[in-house]
């Protein structure tokens, strides 16, 4: 389940149980959106609920992410396990923003 907050040029991402590639589409629904403004979008991923994902949404995500790839300022991630820290750690290497992970 996915559950997002909207501010000017932000998007607070939070997901429950498996993040699926229903859920990244609506993510990727509302980034659009914003993007339509100009400015550069800062995006909080609060990942510390979330118990696994899809394949087909890791690859959506690896497409969105390049095709996208100077759209974004921040990229914040809360991850409780090492191995989503890795995963965000390698979105770096697709896009210009800062990403940090927390």
């Amino acid at each position: 389940m996915i559950a997002i907050e909207e501010q000017a040029n932000y998007l607070s991402i939070s997901i429950v149980g498996t993040f699926s590639v229903s859920d990244y589409k609506n993510f990727e629904n509302h980034a659009l959106s914003h993007l339509t403004t100009g400015k550069a979008l800062h995006i909080l991923f609060d990942l510390s609920a979330m118990d696994g994902y899809t394949l087909d949404m890791l690859w959506e995500e690896v497409r969105f992410t390049r095709a996208h790839a100077h759209d974004f300022e921040q990229i914040a991630v809360i991850a409780t396990d090492d191995w989503m820290n890795w995963a965000a750690w390698i979105t770096q290497l697709f896009t210009d923003a800062e990403v940090q992970m927390f």
